[in-house]
């Protein structure tokens, strides 16, 4: 395990985290969960899933905010999407056998249950409602990324901002985004510089409020509109 890690004791807050698809357990069985999660935390930057490895297991975030990324043989970095508390990360390509096709990077300081590879697969053998739920999300995941990557061919970069925006304001539950300009880039599909000016647009047309790198809408029904029909 990484050196940043801390050891901490919340399984049983994740068990009851209503938004923790593994609070099916409790229904179930409370000891399928018995010494198999260890509740850690991460700093910022840290990989928790790492493209071309073999997953050693799954991650299920309790608090803070991960990166799911592919990094290209030239070394460019597309971000694919976003993960938050009740996410579970690395379960697909666990299942499937199959190395990483993508990173799991922590953007700020993140605290996460981690479950072995034998004893995850242990759970899912006794608890077909997790896995009835875990291939439900996966579906809904396959889904919304075709539909994203089909999408993001035919849009300006104006109007990936803008649905980039969209989706981060949830992200951060309406708080502000508070996201780099690099791995906001990166989200997009575009360079840093054009994403900078872009803001700056938004924000002259009263559209967004920027303070540091947080990033506040102030219109939302116009922000939608222009990834609609920019």
């Amino acid at each position: 395990m990484a050196e940043d890690q801390k050891s901490v004791s919340v399984c049983e807050s994740c068990m009851q985290n209503d938004q923790s698809i593994f609070r099916i357990l409790n229904a179930i069985d409370p000891d399928l969960v018995q010494g198999i999660k260890h509740g850690i935390s991460y700093q910022s930057e840290t990989d928790l899933l790492s493209q071309g490895a073999q997953v050693k297991g799954v991650y299920s975030v309790i608090s803070g905010r991960v990166k799911i990324s592919r990094t290209s043989g030239s070394g460019k970095e597309q971000i694919i999407r976003f993960a938050k508390k009740g996410d579970v990360l690395g379960f697909r390509t666990l299942m499937s056998n199959h190395p990483l096709g993508v990173s799991a990077t922590t953007i700020e300081d993140c605290m996460a249950c981690f479950i072995e590879r034998d004893e995850f697969l242990r759970v899912l053998r006794h608890a077909p409602q997790l896995r009835k739920k875990l291939l439900e999300e996966l579906s809904e995941d396959l889904a919304e990324m075709v539909d994203a990557l089909t999408s993001m061919a035919h849009r300006s970069v104006r109007s990936r901002l803008c649905g980039a925006l969209l989706i981060l304001e949830e992200l951060y539950d309406g708080q502000g985004i508070n996201l780099s300009r690099e791995n906001l880039a990166n989200f997009v599909g575009t360079a840093n510089e054009s994403v900078i000016r872009l803001l700056s647009e938004m924000k002259n047309e009263q559209l967004i409020e920027i303070q540091g790198r947080k990033i506040t809408l102030l219109d939302r029904q116009r922000i939608k509109n222009i990834e609609q029909f920019s």
